[in-house]
């Protein structure tokens, strides 16, 4: 049967499963209203995907549901999705791309000059100075929840990667609960091999959605060992506030020039399974259609994060929050003469802006302090000590005030003290100011 084609099979279980499947069969039909005309094959079997007694009964009682009427229904079909192959025990689609292929305003073979340097940096892992954009595989999955469990199936799992000099799309897809092995079993080949990944809140969700159903099936998961870059959390460090929200599809628009046209939300992509199985029109190639779009866009992202310091010129996004972000990433890692030149880019572009750059300032005198500038830094607070922000005014008092000594300059620390009392005082209270007025206090006594 391995040269069966995805239609024949599920015939063939339709005519397996037809006496004991009749009642179930006759309720999911009378529900959804469909008849013979709806049929890929009009004049036989009407397409089935498993044999009803197989289901679990948690499933059985979720094809019974009907999704309300909708504006997309004319965009449902009926029948397998198409050019689906069977091979290697999954059902897979697989498609190709050009090198330079574009996805928006993107270029996809940037993502090869990506410089490891900045992703590990503004990611904070270190292991990902390792990362080869050639190697990485780049996944998403489409689910029938949210939640983990043997309840919740990753029916469909695309993965991108770089094949001589084309780009591979393969979404690799289960048509009924019992193939699942066989896709996870495919997945984790792919994906161990590699030894690389690229995902978008990947660590938080499809890994281990995939994780717990490779256990489940005693599948050996190959995450633990693999160098997995998601791409999330670097993008909300570089861009924290510049966007309405964080999501894949604001990020691809942003940052990608991607603009999707007529897609279909990822809300739909369980109803568009369950319907699948239970033998009603589906919206399964508006989801196939979807997932590709989200790895490609996988592939712009990263190369967008990794070009954040070679030529930012290029790049789309806010320049201001991107130079605060990398601000924040150098002094995370602990460069701290970097990170002080980023705060004084942040804050020239915020104060362009119009934006407050006080607190900017602030954080860029303190790590010339830790950098070993001292003069440089108390020039820093000093400029702050008269600003419109009282607290931030009274932090550059409390840092002159510890400085003062080690520049020589010992009978000031009190004096700064003092004023740091009278700047808090007129702050907004808060913990912050409690905590502060607690150690300004000590100083002056």
């Amino acid at each position: 049967m391995s040269g069966e084609s995805i239609a024949n099979k599920l015939r063939r279980l339709r005519r397996e499963g037809a006496s004991e499947a009749s009642s179930v069969g006759a309720a999911s039909d009378a529900a959804s209203g469909s008849n013979a005309d709806a049929s890929p094959d009009a004049n036989a079997d009407t397409t089935r995907t498993t044999r009803a007694a197989d289901l679990p009964a948690h499933l059985t009682r979720r094809l019974a549901r009907v999704a309300a009427p909708s504006d997309l229904a004319a965009r449902a079909t009926t029948g397998p999705p198409r050019d689906l192959v069977r091979r290697g025990g999954a059902w897979e689609r697989v498609e190709s791309f050009a090198l330079d292929h574009r996805h928006g305003a993107v270029r996809l073979d940037r993502v090869l000059a990506t410089e490891a340097r900045a992703i590990a940096l503004v990611a904070a892992d270190p292991t990902l100075e390792a990362f080869d954009p050639a190697r990485a595989v780049y996944l998403d999955i489409e689910a029938t929840g949210l939640s983990g469990g043997s309840g919740t199936y990753p029916y469909l799992v695309a993965l991108a990667r770089r094949v001589d000099e084309r780009w591979e799309l393969w979404q690799g897809f289960m048509a009924t609960p019992e193939e699942e092995p066989a896709l996870l079993a495919e997945v984790a080949r792919r994906v161990g091999g590699a030894g690389q990944m690229v995902s978008f809140f990947g660590k938080s969700y499809d890994r281990h959605r995939l994780e717990d159903k490779m256990r489940h099936h005693r599948i050996d998961a190959p995450f633990d060992a693999v160098l997995h870059l998601d791409l999330y959390h670097p993008l909300k460090r570089l861009y924290d506030g510049a966007e309405a929200n964080g999501k894949l599809q604001t990020h691809e628009r942003v940052l990608c020039g991607f603009e999707r046209t007529d897609d279909l939300s990822g809300a739909y992509a369980p109803m568009a399974w369950f319907d699948f199985v239970a033998d009603r029109p589906h919206l399964l190639e508006e989801v196939f259609r979807h997932n590709a779009a989200d790895v490609l866009s996988l592939i712009g992202l990263t190369a967008h994060l990794g070009g954040v310091l070679e030529d930012e010129s290029a790049l789309d996004g806010s320049p201001a929050h991107r130079a605060r972000g990398l601000a924040r990433s150098f002094a995370r890692a602990k460069e701290h003469a970097r990170a002080a030149e980023w705060f004084d880019r942040a804050a020239e572009r915020f104060g362009d802006a119009g934006a407050s750059v006080e607190r900017l300032a602030l954080e860029g005198a303190r790590e010339r302090e830790r950098a070993g500038e001292r003069e440089a830094a108390a020039r820093g607070y000093a400029a702050l000590v008269d600003g419109a922000d009282a607290l931030v005014a009274a932090l550059a008092c409390e840092r002159l005030a510890l400085l003062a000594p080690r520049l020589g300059r010992r009978d000031e620390a009190r004096d700064w003290a003092r004023r740091g009392l009278e700047r808090v005082r007129i702050a907004r209270p808060s913990n912050e100011t409690a905590r502060l007025t607690e150690r300004l206090s000590r100083r002056v006594r």
